[in-house]
């Protein structure tokens, strides 16, 4: 789908530079073309998007609540904060936009004993801030089991996320990499190049949507570190 692809990348150039704030992504779904928006002023953008489809190329418009400058600013969040959150026992794997959800999609570590007991005393620090409209959930003789890590986390992450965009975490977690061997080498990055893991992140789910033209696949970056 050469056509699809082509104008999906044109819309998604046309709408992060020009129209931030009404723009929320674009995504080549079951062979379809959908195009993420959030309503209200947005009808410079639909008359920019028509003037690039030169093709008459067929595409749908979903509207949404957030718009993708924002998911970008909460992925970049995640980012600047990854120290404080391991400290907070959330190690993330790689998160990025996803318009299809609306979200900020987040793949997390298979937590160990101490990331559960730091997720569960950070989750015990922000209970009686009072978040609005950010449920944090109550486990167990203030104990987290795997099984409410997921919901614990995803829910501290929004609670502290200082934008207003969701941050859902997949179901599977992920295993931690296994440490290297004595003839591998190891090299880490260094900040300039950690700020470009989002960007990565949100080319490699770009990219699993488009081979077959469906809803994207779960994908795992490796961690830059």
């Amino acid at each position: 789908m050469p056509g699809l692809s082509q104008l999906a990348g044109q819309i998604q150039n046309l709408g992060e530079s020009r129209f931030p704030n009404v723009f929320a992504g674009v995504a080549i779904v079951s062979g379809r073309l959908n195009v993420y928006l959030v309503p209200g002023r947005d009808s410079g953008f639909l008359a920019a998007v028509s003037a690039l489809d030169t093709a008459r190329t067929p595409y749908q418009l979903v509207k949404v609540k957030t718009n993708y400058a924002t998911q970008a600013a909460a992925s970049q969040w995640m980012a600047s904060e990854r120290s404080t959150l391991a400290k907070d026992g959330i190690v993330a794997d790689w998160w990025g936009p996803d318009p299809v959800d609306n979200a900020v999609l987040a793949a997390l570590q298979m937590p160990t004993v101490k990331q559960m007991t730091a997720l569960g005393a950070a989750i015990a620090r922000i209970r009686s801030a009072r978040v609005p409209g950010v449920p944090i959930p109550q486990s167990a003789a203030g104990a987290v089991s795997v099984s409410s890590y997921r919901s614990m986390a995803a829910a501290f992450l929004n609670a502290e996320s200082p934008y207003r965009v969701e941050i859902r975490v997949l179901p599977r977690l992920l295993r931690p990499m296994q440490p290297a061997t004595a003839s591998v080498a190891v090299y880490e990055l260094p900040g300039r190049g950690r700020a470009l893991e989002p960007v990565l992140i949100a080319l490699g789910r770009w990219g699993s949507r488009e081979p077959g033209g469906g809803a994207a696949l779960p994908i795992a970056v490796p961690r830059l570190s």
